[in-house]
């Protein structure tokens, strides 16, 4: 299973993709958000193993201060995040506006492959959305207690339990 995620700023859009490739199913997934005239844009192809093939687009207006999911993360960089501080960021997924609730509930140390013990700050984020395409989530960060607050390990709890990740390279 390969999945990759990209959100570049171009000219006046802000374009977030994503690209999955399974052995039953191949997905793309293109979201524009024009600040310009406050709509977002949304394309989606899904081609199946037997051939089928579905396709979705769809525009919606969106608050001028809303951010795709994956750049939350680097959001979450340029905040004070003292513990107790909540933060309700609006993101746009899918032309569908939902809000990230996030609380900042401790520091602590943590291990990791790349890190051996690091002072860490951790966040527990929310959605509350139910939908065909949007579920709820139930989010856990851990960034580095530094000026960097470089994301360290994430946990998610999903349908089938949880998943954790750590980062195991960099620098």
């Amino acid at each position: 299973r390969r999945v990759l995620f990209r959100s570049v700023s171009q000219s006046r859009y802000l374009r977030y993709s994503l690209i999955q490739r399974e052995s039953k199913q191949n997905v793309d997934d293109l979201q524009l958000n024009d600040r310009d005239q406050m709509k977002t844009f949304w394309f989606y192809k899904q081609k199946k193993s037997d051939g089928k093939i579905r396709n979705k687009e769809k525009e919606a207006h969106i608050p001028y201060f809303s951010i795709d999911p994956f750049s939350v993360l680097f959001f979450y960089q340029g905040l004070p995040l003292k513990n107790g501080d909540v933060y309700e960021i609006p993101l746009i997924n899918k032309s569908k506006i939902l809000i990230l609730k996030s609380v900042v509930e401790a520091r602590e140390t943590i291990e990791t492959e790349i890190h051996k013990k690091v002072r860490a700050i951790r966040v527990h984020a929310t959605t509350k959305y139910t939908g065909e395409t949007l579920k709820d989530g139930d989010l856990t960060f851990w960034f580095t207690d530094d000026a960097k607050r470089t994301l360290i390990k994430a946990s998610a709890k999903i349908k089938l339990g949880s998943v954790t990740a750590t980062i195991v390279t960099g620098k």
